[in-house]
């Protein structure tokens, strides 16, 4: 019976354990703060424009154009996004960039909002190369 008894305290004390955690992953997940991917200002003279991504929504704002806004469409791939920018066009219509970490550059923006594959920043081409053997190494080192 002391067996019993011994072994149900350490399964409620586990269960206790089990829900404390889950309680407080569950609250500490509420005060993490928002992260700003790709933040970027831009403009030295008026207006100033300001672009970031949080998640995969785009950002932006410049005080000369109108209250801040999104694009319509989240930014393409799985990368994170490291740099941003936004001009406005003649008609106030944001027109957006975004370079993610492996290279990729999108353009986004116009009437339509939707983003559109501009290329790789890292795009070079084949790298030339020539095979080798171990007879060659071993001529090469005599």
């Amino acid at each position: 019976m002391r067996r019993a008894r011994a072994f149900l305290v350490v399964c409620l004390g586990i269960l206790a354990l089990a829900g404390a955690f889950a309680l407080g992953a569950r609250l500490a997940q509420g005060q993490g703060g928002v992260v700003i991917q790709g933040g970027a200002t831009g403009g030295v003279q008026e207006p100033v424009k300001v672009s970031g991504v949080v998640g995969r929504t785009f950002h932006y704002f410049s005080p000369g154009c109108g209250p801040p806004g999104t694009m319509l469409y989240p930014v393409p791939g799985s990368d994170p996004i490291i740099a941003t920018s936004v001009e406005f066009a003649g008609s106030g219509v944001p027109l957006a960039r975004a370079l993610l970490a492996n290279g990729d550059v999108y353009d986004g923006g116009g009437d339509a909002g939707t983003w559109h594959y501009m290329g790789n920043l890292f795009q070079v081409g084949p790298v030339q190369s020539q095979g080798t053997t171990w007879g060659r190494i071993k001529a090469e080192r005599r």
